[in-house]
């Protein structure tokens, strides 16, 4: 991933390839409601009075959820607000462990956190394995299409869902790798 590239890009061009996916969002529902409204009128003025009522609240909700929706993309430039004014840096991950003597607290990849022989005990807070980023990101096993039949394929599955690696992972990892199976 390019670290640089919101540095590097010229703003107009990072505002609208940012909100063009809201406006057009938007813009879709704009033309679902003035169509619901022709057949509503049809209805009644009263029918008419509520959908009047409900469509700028309907936006509202769309713009504050697509806006916010950034998920596990976020950058420090999703900021909406920082109330105890911290500074915010942002590093590359594999440099985070070793500045942690430079900053108040951090934000760590379980990979690297493990490498600098960080333990989850010691954590603030940690990543729930039901959570966006934990689900995104797990290991999947893949296989060439056709060999997913395969008895050997099979076999490979089984073990490594098997109770046996369930326990060595948590055994071994301590909380900081979570099995997904």
């Amino acid at each position: 991933m390019n670290d640089t590239f919101m540095k590097e890009k010229p703003i107009l061009g990072l505002v609208l390839s940012m909100s063009l996916p809201m406006v057009l969002s938007m813009l879709v529902n704009s033309l679902y409601n003035i169509v619901d409204s022709y057949f509503v009128a049809s209805i009644s003025e009263e029918a008419m009075t509520a959908l009047s009522l409900v469509y700028p609240i309907q936006n509202l909700i769309n713009a504050i959820t697509i806006g916010f929706g950034v998920g596990i993309n976020a950058t420090t430039l999703d900021i909406v607000e920082n109330p105890k004014n911290l500074d915010i840096v942002e590093l590359e991950a594999a440099q985070i462990p070793s500045r942690l003597a430079d900053v108040d607290m951090a934000v760590i990849n379980g990979n690297y956190a493990l490498d600098a022989g960080l333990k989850v005990a010691d954590a603030l807070a940690i990543e729930a394995a039901d959570g966006t980023a934990a689900q995104a990101y797990e290991n999947v096993i893949a296989v060439k299409e056709g060999n997913e039949n395969n008895e050997a394929i099979k076999a490979l599955v089984e073990a490594l869902q098997s109770d046996t690696i369930r326990d060595y992972i948590n055994d071994t990892y301590n909380g900081a790798v979570v099995p997904m199976f």
